[in-house]
């Protein structure tokens, strides 16, 4: 399937015309037009995995929140998270799922990357889009990038915002952008933490995992 096709295919499974509630794990959740639907793929790796996770940070940061969905499932981990998308829709859409679920940990900001955002963290998730056209839409931002340029610029700018001894756990997939992250981590130990095969919302059997990257030091 040709990757305009397919990301045609995924964007059709989100596109609704009035907000929608479901249920993850034990989150209800409210989600608005434009906004990626967190019920397949790519965030139910994220809420397996988490199903397993037992540790524990002061400060978290969630890049590209979107639902609030890794947010939520990680608030119980951290003292403090972060969560930050720049779509203003998947802003207003984690305060609500936030608010709606009594967890008053999370603070929401609108930032492209790390634009507007301030501090060090002790972990940084990030579930980027996996493929490399250009998005027209915000909603389209959620699944490709231009020449996968936000997770080049993403890699750029993070190590200022680790702290020493910070990591960074990162969903991917085996789409077209695996050669470019290879090449952008290579200053980085990893390990992977969990993977899983899915069909994602355009039928393409998809093999997800989650790294955990941490900063050689010399």
């Amino acid at each position: 399937m040709k990757s305009e096709e397919r990301l045609r295919k995924q964007i059709a499974n989100h596109l609704i015309k009035d907000k929608i509630e479901l249920k993850i794990e034990n989150f209800n959740l409210i989600i608005y037009p434009g906004v990626f639907i967190p019920n397949g793929s790519s965030s139910l790796i994220f809420s397996h995995f988490f199903n397993k996770f037992d540790e524990k940070f002061e400060r978290v940061l969630d890049m590209g929140c979107g639902s609030g969905i890794i947010s939520l499932l990680i608030s119980k981990y951290s003292k403090e998270v972060i969560a930050a998308d720049i779509n203003p829709v998947a802003v207003q859409t984690t305060k609500e799922n936030a608010e709606r679920n009594n967890i008053n940990n999370i603070i929401v900001k609108n930032s492209d990357l790390f634009g507007n955002i301030s501090g060090k963290f002790d972990l940084i998730l990030f579930n980027p889009p996996f493929m490399g056209l250009k998005p027209n839409t915000d909603l389209e931002k959620a699944f490709t990038d231009n020449n996968h340029e936000t997770l080049i610029r993403f890699f750029e700018q993070v190590p200022k915002h680790l702290n020493k001894n910070g990591k960074i756990i990162l969903e991917f997939a085996n789409m077209d952008g695996e050669k470019l992250l290879n090449n952008l981590i290579k200053d980085y130990s990893k390990r992977q933490l969990y993977e899983e095969n899915f069909k994602d919302f355009a039928g393409v059997k998809t093999h997800y995992y989650i790294l955990e990257l941490t900063k050689h030091t010399f």
